[in-house]
């Protein structure tokens, strides 16, 4: 809500965001998808605000992208995944994921 924007984890391999107030058939403002993204079957996402950070997991990684990333970006750094990665959540205060 703080950046007014959507994200949504698609099972074909994207990220897509759309402005809040999106209805029904909306295109995506931008996309993060693409072979240098390493996203594969996306399952979960986080937004860190604080640091302009998007976590995205998928079957074996979690990836860490710029919130305003757009197209066939590499992920600033990628966390090889303890098992079948599905869902985090972040603790700012803390500096924790949790997998």
């Amino acid at each position: 809500a703080a950046r007014a924007e959507i994200f949504a984890c698609t099972s074909n391999s994207e990220v897509r965001v759309f402005a809040d107030d999106a209805g029904n058939f909306a295109l995506p403002i931008r996309t993060i998808a693409g072979p240098a993204t390493g996203i594969l079957e996306c399952y979960g996402l986080a937004l860190d605000n604080w640091h302009n950070e998007l976590w995205v997991t998928t079957q074996s990684t979690i990836s860490v992208f710029r919130a305003t990333d757009n197209g066939d970006v590499a992920p600033l750094r990628t966390i090889a995944a303890p098992g079948f990665a599905v869902a985090l959540a972040l603790d700012l205060e803390a500096d924790e994921i949790y997998v």
